[in-house]
């Protein structure tokens, strides 16, 4: 059933919340879970009140601050310490292939302890699923709803 609906419920979220819905289309039509551990893009782009949506936040700022020195830099003086396209791939690397976002990640786990247990527990990650399944259930009913409306008044 939720396959079904599943390109009029696109229009009801925004992109970076699609990724877990496609983990969860995966599991639904293989029957094979892909796992519960959260994609570096979920990671990214979690919404605000997830809790690891801070550090995520402030570490882009970070890389777009410094992207943007060296590129305000290089403007003005045709010069650079490091040139602005290098230090966009530093940013755009696996985790364990860089080190720039280390200790800012340890300072933060250490100064909110909650939020990385928070991270820890698969009973919050089961919780947020079947949130994320209510929803998707009461957003297909009004779907539902919304098209029987549609196809009353088409067959007037």
């Amino acid at each position: 059933m939720f396959t079904s609906f599943y390109p009029y419920y696109l229009l009801l979220k925004p992109m970076s919340t699609l990724i877990d819905d496609g983990q969860n289309i995966h599991n639904e039509l293989t029957e094979t879970a892909i796992g519960t551990n959260p994609t570096h893009s979920q990671l990214a782009k979690d919404h605000d009140n997830h809790h690891f949506h801070e550090i995520a936040a402030k570490l882009a700022i970070h890389a777009v601050e410094k992207v943007g020195i060296e590129m305000n830099r290089f403007f003005k003086t045709g010069k650079y310490i490091i040139h602005p396209s290098d230090l966009v791939l530093n940013f755009f690397r696996h985790p364990k292939d860089s080190s720039w976002a280390d200790d800012k990640i340890r300072h933060w786990a250490e100064n909110n302890l909650n939020n990385v247990k928070r991270g820890e527990s698969l009973h919050e990650v089961q919780h947020l699923h079947n949130e994320s399944k209510r929803f998707l259930s009461k957003s297909i009913k009004e779907l539902q709803s919304i098209q029987n409306k549609l196809n009353r008044l088409w067959n007037y």
